[in-house]
């Protein structure tokens, strides 16, 4: 959300859910601009302790954020190489869902 939402200004300190949680603000913009340049989102451990998750935006007509796509599992069988195996699924996915939502503009992460 924070890489294809509204920018909003993140004031306050960052809150950690684990020792994996990103909350220095240099590392989490780098962290926003690595996931808007491939176009999804992985998180290992940073909610929760051993759940990993990845995550891709589903624009609307206009092309704002509309909602989020994600699958998440247990660390245990959804480790990194199982997160690089989905992640085209889930883009693609998200681009479908954004097409039905009459989003028309190229995709840019092909």
């Amino acid at each position: 959300m924070l890489a294809f939402g509204p920018s909003l200004p993140l004031a306050g300190p960052l809150e950690r859910f684990t020792e994996r949680t990103v909350v220095g603000r240099e590392a989490l913009g780098r962290e926003i601009e690595a996931v808007r340049a491939q176009g999804w989102a992985r998180a290992a451990g940073e909610r929760e302790p051993h759940l990993n998750a990845i995550a891709a935006p589903v624009f609307g007509a206009g092309g704002e954020l509309a909602a989020i796509l994600g699958v998440q599992g247990p660390d245990t069988r959804f480790d990194a190489a199982a997160q690089e195996a989905a992640a085209p699924a889930v883009r693609e996915q998200a681009l479908a869902l954004s097409r039905s939502l009459g989003y028309d503009e190229p995709d840019i992460w092909k």
